[in-house]
């Protein structure tokens, strides 16, 4: 009977700290909920203190100020901002005014304008409006990429595009014997020939004919792996009287030699010989022509190119094609590309566009991908091919280029543009060449 008294003091003081400790968390809560509330309340007020047209602080219309528009009110650096509004009034004189805002007018507005506060003034004690700043204007705007893509993009394919083609020039002379009624030609070189080998070369020789007839056809030896050849070949044709050329027409014509398949034409001359004075030797040094069996008549073709020295790949983007050849009977075609990735003259790698069916305009808009270190740049070459699809038989070509360091002046042009301008897409449109 004595312990009681013990126990009970011992109860009495275990209840006595659980309320004590219940005080404090509710004082600890009271405390947390005012500073709370007051955080919004300073919000609501700096809300309240914005103006709104039609009314100055004392809510009686507007006031006349002096030249203080668009800024803060001298008076008292602590007070809320100033929004100045201008009017023309009947006398035609400038009214500028502060009004002060009716939160029973604004209705819930009010709520959101505390809110947008609120964000306001964390960012300012956090820095948070430095760091959005820097993302914005780190952050292009919307459409800027794309409006930057087409402006950068060639203007369409025209009928110029063929005429300004350049194929290379070819130097010869012509000489008549009268004595011995004989046309000497001689061929000594030619420069800058158009590559048509995935090397990025040729094998040049030239045929030499006199049209109509083309029974009498000559030939230059072979020159492998050239585009700067040089020949010095001399050919005779006897038996024509002065007379009879002056109605022939000397054709010359470059090819490129393949030995597993038709010669590709590279380009051509053709003279009339009643327009050169035979009396004495005459040297040329001319342009070469396009072929007349492909110049102009297979299409062309639209190609992006994007190099990425750091991350060595190379993008190729297959955009579009433009009057192609017709392949069917139905006067179209059903058009595909191909692309080889050639290193050091072997293909090692293959992709195609999807069929377009039955058009000579397609548009395909496809990416490929291709890793290229910056070693091997110089060894590396793309054979883009376009092709006509056929179900029951054999596909055709219809004509490809050759991209790379060592393809024809127009492709090689864009290639080093593509080198001279890292991790920009550079487009260009090519005529299409006879692939053989």
């Amino acid at each position: 009977m004595q312990e009681l008294p013990a126990e009970n003091e011992v109860l009495h003081q275990v209840i006595l700290a659980m309320v004590s400790a219940a005080f404090l968390m509710v004082a600890a809560m009271s405390v947390f909920l005012c500073g709370f509330c007051n955080f919004f309340k300073k919000s609501s007020d700096l809300e309240q203190k914005q103006p709104i047209l039609g009314m100055d602080e004392n809510g009686q219309g507007f006031k006349k100020q002096g030249a203080t528009s668009g800024g803060y009110n001298s008076n008292a650096r602590k007070s809320s901002p100033v929004i100045s509004t201008g009017f023309e009034q009947p006398d035609r004189q400038m009214v500028v005014g502060q009004v002060q805002p009716d939160a029973k007018k604004l209705g819930k507005q009010t709520s959101v304008t505390s809110a947008n506060s609120a964000f306001s003034f964390a960012s300012g004690a956090f820095g948070l409006s430095d760091r959005f700043s820097r993302r914005l204007s780190k952050s292009p705007e919307p459409g800027t990429e794309l409006v930057d893509r087409r402006q950068s993009l060639p203007p369409e394919p025209s009928a110029e595009m063929e005429e300004e083609e350049y194929v290379g020039k070819l130097q010869f002379s012509i000489k008549y014997e009268f004595t011995d009624e004989t046309l000497i030609v001689k061929i000594f070189k030619a420069i800058e020939l158009l590559a048509k080998d995935f090397s990025g070369t040729s094998d040049p020789f030239v045929k030499v004919l006199l049209l109509p007839n083309k029974k009498h056809k000559m030939e230059t030896k072979v020159k492998r792996k050239k585009l700067n050849p040089v020949w010095n070949e001399t050919f005779l044709f006897e038996g024509f009287p002065y007379n009879k050329l002056q109605e022939r027409i000397l054709h010359l014509e470059v090819l490129d030699y393949d030995r597993f398949s038709r010669n590709d034409p590279i380009g051509e001359l053709n003279i009339p010989l009643s327009e050169i004075d035979l009396t004495q030797e005459q040297q040329f040094f001319k342009a070469l022509s396009p072929s007349t069996k492909s110049a102009g008549k297979l299409g062309k073709i639209l190609v992006s190119l994007c190099f990425a020295p750091t991350a060595g790949r190379i993008t190729i983007v297959v955009m579009k094609c433009d009057t192609l050849a017709a392949k069917d009977i139905t006067g179209k075609s059903d058009p595909y590309v191909k692309i080889w990735h050639v290193f050091q003259e072997k293909k090692i790698e293959k992709r195609k566009t999807i069929v377009k069916y039955n058009t000579l305009n397609p548009v395909y808009n496809v990416s490929f991908l291709f890793h290229v270190s910056l070693a091997k740049i110089r060894d590396t070459s793309f054979i883009i091919s376009v092709i006509d699809h056929d179900r029951l038989s054999k596909n055709d070509t219809i004509g490809g280029i050759i991209l790379g360091p060592k393809a024809s002046p127009s492709e090689a042009n864009h290639w080093n543009e593509m080198m001279n301008k890292p991790r920009v897409p550079v487009a260009q449109w090519h005529v299409l060449k006879d692939m053989g």
